[in-house]
C-alpha cells in the first residue's frame, strides 16, 4: 500500500486517486490530474471552442505581424517625406532623365562620370537592359 493512501493499488478507487494526483507517495498534488482529465474528456463543441480560440489568435497574430511590417516600410516617408532616399533609384531616375533628352543613341553611348568616382561608368552597356524604358 501507498504511505499515506488507505487505498489499495489496483483497485479503481487507488486510479481515480492517482489521477486526482494522490498516487504513490501521498505527495498529493492538487488537481493536475483533473485538468489533464477535463481535456482528455472534452466533448466535440469543447474541442471545436478550443480549436477556434487558438484560430482566431493565429489569425489576429498574422494580421499584426502584416501591419507591422507595413508599418515599417513607412518609416522613411513619415520622417522624411515622399522623396527617394537611396542611391539606385536616384541612378534609375537620372538615367531616365538623359534617356529622355538626349535619345537613345546617345544613351547606349553615355559614360555618366558622376558615378563609381573616380573613374565613371559607361552606363549604356552596364545597366540592366529596359530599366529606363517604358512601353
Amino acid at each position: 500500500m501507498a504511505q499515506g493512501s488507505d487505498k489499495a493499488p489496483g483497485t479503481a478507487s487507488a486510479a481515480a486517486a492517482a489521477a486526482a494526483g494522490e498516487g504513490e507517495g501521498g505527495r498529493g498534488g492538487g488537481g493536475g490530474g483533473a485538468v489533464a482529465r477535463a481535456a482528455a474528456t472534452a466533448g466535440p463543441p469543447l474541442r471545436f471552442l478550443f480549436a477556434l480560440l487558438w484560430a482566431v489568435i493565429c489569425y489576429r497574430y498574422f494580421v499584426y505581424s502584416l501591419l507591422q511590417a507595413y508599418d515599417i516600410r513607412l518609416i522613411a516617408i513619415r520622417e522624411y517625406g515622399h522623396i527617394i532616399h537611396e542611391f539606385d533609384p536616384w541612378f534609375n531616375y537620372r538615367a531616365t532623365e538623359y534617356l529622355y533628352e538626349h535619345g537613345w543613341r546617345a544613351f547606349k553611348s553615355w559614360y555618366d562620370y558622376k558615378v563609381w568616382y573616380p573613374l565613371g561608368r559607361p552606363v549604356g552597356t552596364t545597366i540592366y537592359p529596359g530599366m529606363q524604358v517604358r512601353v
